[in-house]
């Protein structure tokens, strides 16, 4: 079957137009700033959710600071939305992360800074199209050329095959 599948003329293949968003979307997520700071994320919210009393700091932190006590969401790549969901709840916990941060001696590369909030709460905004921010700019502007690579790909694909309904 795969050996059909990898045969198959390329023209002929029906992309779901919301897959293809998504697509454009992480590649808007793949600048180089963006990446670095989802990165960083990463570390941070593996390093709570993998140690335990790390975790359980977290817990007595989000008491004191009056924060939820909710665990922290990790991305998953095969889960829309995720990155999102993560980025929301560092914001809502960042006090007590950079509280366990410190506590546990980590390095100071990896204490969220306002300008990072800032920018955290900005690339959630996107989906509302709310803020202008250099940071943004960057960021639809990478959405906007992965989407439009991809709306050229589908006209020459349908010139091909308008040419080949033609004859």
């Amino acid at each position: 079957m795969v050996k059909e599948i990898n045969g198959m003329d390329k023209f002929n293949l029906v992309r779901c137009p919301v897959h293809s968003i998504q697509i454009s979307a992480n590649a808007g997520l793949k600048n180089d700033i963006t990446k670095e700071l989802i990165n960083k994320l990463r570390k941070i919210v593996g390093y709570i959710t993998r140690i335990s009393s790390a975790q359980s700091e977290l817990e007595k932190e989000q008491v004191k600071y009056g924060e939820p006590q909710n665990k922290l969401v990790q991305d998953c790549v095969t889960r829309w939305n995720s990155t999102c969901n993560m980025i929301e709840s560092v914001i809502k916990h960042r006090y007590s992360i950079n509280s366990v941060i410190s506590k546990n001696k980590k390095t100071d590369e990896w204490f969220i800074t306002s300008a990072e909030v800032q920018n955290l709460k900005d690339l959630v905004k996107v989906q509302t199209c709310v803020t202008d921010s250099n940071f943004i700019k960057t960021v639809k502007l990478s959405i906007l050329q992965d989407l439009k690579i991809r709306r050229e790909n589908l006209n020459d694909i349908d010139t091909q095959n308008y040419f080949v309904d033609q004859h």
